[in-house]
C-alpha cells in the first residue's frame, strides 16, 4: 500500500515538472503575442502618418489653386486699373511653381515614410517567420519532452517497484 503513494508522488512530481516546462511556452506565446500586438500597432501609426501627409500635401496644393482662383477674379475686376494686361498666364506660372514646390518640399517626407513602411513591412514578415519557426520548434520539444517525461516516470515507478515488499512477507 506504501508503494502506490510513492507511485503517485512521483507521478505527481515528474507531472509539476513537465507543467512548469509548459506554462514558461504558455508565457513565451504571449509575449509573442504583445510583440505582435505592438507591430501592429506601428504599422496602423505609421499608415495614419502616411495619410495625413497626402492630406496635408493635397490641402496645399487646393490652397495655391484657390490662390490663383482669387487673384484671377481680383484681377479681372481691376483690369482696367491695370491698364487692360492679361495676367492670367502670370497667375498660370505662379501655380505651377506652387505646385512644383509644394512636389519639392513634400517628396522627402513621402519617400522617408515609404521606407519606413517598407522596412515595417519587412521587419513584420520577418518576425512572423521567426514566431513561426519557433512555434515548430516548441511543438517539437514538447513532443520530446513529453517523450522523456513518460519515460522518466515509468523508470521511476520501476526503481520503486524495487523497493516493494512483498506482502506475504510481513
Amino acid at each position: 500500500m506504501a508503494v502506490k503513494k510513492g507511485d503517485i508522488k512521483s507521478a505527481n512530481v515528474m507531472d509539476a515538472f513537465f507543467k512548469g516546462w509548459s506554462n514558461n511556452f504558455d508565457l513565451f506565446e504571449e509575449m509573442e503575442q504583445k510583440a505582435l500586438q505592438a507591430i501592429e500597432s506601428q504599422k496602423e501609426w505609421i499608415q495614419a502618418t502616411q495619410d495625413q501627409f497626402f492630406q496635408m500635401e493635397e490641402n496645399s496644393k487646393k490652397l495655391t489653386t484657390e490662390w490663383k482662383t482669387n487673384v484671377q477674379e481680383i484681377l479681372a475686376k481691376n483690369q482696367k486699373e491695370l491698364g487692360g494686361q492679361n495676367l492670367s498666364e502670370w497667375t498660370d506660372k505662379l501655380e505651377e511653381i506652387g505646385h512644383k514646390s509644394q512636389t519639392l518640399a513634400f517628396s522627402p517626407g513621402k519617400a522617408s515614410l515609404e521606407i519606413l513602411s517598407n522596412s515595417h513591412a519587412q521587419f513584420e514578415a520577418t518576425f512572423i517567420n521567426s514566431l513561426n519557426q519557433q512555434q515548430k520548434n516548441r511543438v517539437e520539444l514538447t513532443k520530446s519532452l513529453d517523450s522523456i517525461v513518460e519515460q522518466l516516470k515509468q523508470t521511476q515507478l520501476g526503481a520503486l517497484k524495487s523497493f516493494e515488499i512483498p506482502v506475504n512477507t510481513l
